[in-house]
């Protein structure tokens, strides 16, 4: 009649959480799919995402999503401080612009065991159903088939579809990535007073070098890579790269290597849109009284300055700066994310990271990494509801 406990030691805590699904047998699941996606590639997806996918998968990775929010598996157990029930029913909203996303929330998701119902995004690629729709004809019977058969809903419909009404209102947690506007919208659909809410708004990033960083070109060649995910579209792409305590001659170096790095990858060439934006934002950069370099192709733009503000030139430009600690967080957005780091950051980077709004100070190479505490929040465990046991 009752799910059986999971149970689980932290520190001098004990903590039960009521089973939906044993998290084992998913992630046993999850790791059948990954050693088939190893062989073939769901055509939708580039290589850079069933890449990041197979790394995103790693059994340490979705076992540790459990370690880090409740502790060590125990078989032993004695009396809880906490029972923790999982969600029936999760919501996700996901944006436009970065549609591997909800892969990577559905899996975290289906550890917990509760249905999911995603509204992908109208005007984006929904890389969700054709993911799930492989995995399920891939997979042979066991939990993690059964949960993307039964338990999983993924929709695209606009945002003034009654669909969303009815996400909202039988949700015991809603997830929302998207703009500021799109999350008051969604924050206002009717749903359950006690229904938890996770809201990812409107946020930016960006890099900070040491100079000896700029001259380093596997250093640089790790920014191009991370750089050339998202362009400006995500919120983990660095908007600026700022050289601490650098010189006109250390970004002049990192904008050589820099390109360098990109004619060597063989970047893609951009959409038309995208490089006539190029181009014009070059104009535009330079009306300013600043430096502006087209890379070969309209594949990028890169912009050097004194720290500044950053500003969006185009979806492909990077603004190189270089300025003083202090200028670097005085200057620093104020719905700054991430900030990800290259060279040795000495202790007074970390002090300093208080003074602005960043959330996430990381390697470069880990500034797309997506796990179960984003934006400050811990909203895996938090879709969780804890029942305090005396």
């Amino acid at each position: 009649m009752f799910d059986e406990l999971l149970w689980f030691e932290h520190a001098d805590t004990c903590s039960a959480v009521r089973n939906i699904s044993d998290p084992r047998h998913l992630i046993e699941g999850w790791q059948q799919l990954r050693s088939r996606m190893v062989r073939k590639r769901e055509p939708s997806f580039t290589r850079d995402e069933w890449a990041y996918l197979l790394q995103f998968l790693a059994p340490e990775r979705l076992q540790g999503v459990w370690d880090h929010a409740f502790g060590t598996r125990s078989d032993a157990p004695r009396a809880p401080g906490w029972l923790l029930v999982p969600p029936r029913e999760v919501a996700l909203w996901l944006p436009n612009n970065v549609s591997l996303l909800g892969c990577l929330t559905m899996v975290l998701v289906s550890l917990t065991g509760a249905r999911l119902r995603i509204k992908a995004g109208s005007h984006s690629s929904n890389l969700c159903t054709p993911f799930a729709s492989w995995a399920s004809g891939t997979l042979p019977d066991g939990p993690l088939r059964t949960w993307l058969h039964d338990a999983l809903l993924v929709q695209a419909f606009g945002r003034d579809d009654p669909a969303n009404v009815v996400m909202s209102s039988t949700a015991d947690a809603r997830l929302f990535f998207g703009s500021d506007t799109g999350a008051r919208a969604v924050e206002n659909l009717p749903h359950a007073v006690d229904s938890r809410w996770f809201a990812f708004g409107t946020r930016v990033s960006e890099a900070w070098f040491t100079p000896a960083a700029t001259r380093d070109a596997e250093t640089v060649a790790r920014l191009a890579r991370v750089f050339a995910v998202y362009g400006q579209a995500g919120c983990t792409s660095p908007k600026r790269v700022v050289v601490i305590d650098g010189t006109p001659e250390d970004v002049q170096a990192l904008h050589r290597l820099l390109a360098e790095a990109v004619a060597t990858s063989r970047w893609p060439e951009p959409p038309q849109a995208q490089a006539s934006e190029v181009v014009l934002g070059e104009q535009w950069a330079r009306s300013w009284g600043l430096e502006a370099h087209r890379l070969p192709g309209q594949r990028a733009l890169l912009v050097l300055s004194p720290a500044a503000a950053p500003q969006v030139f185009a979806h492909r430009a990077l603004q190189l700066q270089w300025g003083t600690l202090e200028q670097a967080v005085a200057t620093a957005p104020g719905e700054l994310q991430t900030i990800g780091w290259a060279g040795e950051p000495p202790a007074s980077w970390v002090a300093a990271i208080g003074a602005t709004r960043a959330n996430r100070f990381v390697p470069l190479d880990r500034m797309h990494d997506f796990g179960p505490v984003w934006d400050g929040m811990a909203w895996w465990r938090g879709l969780f509801r804890e029942v305090e046991r005396g």
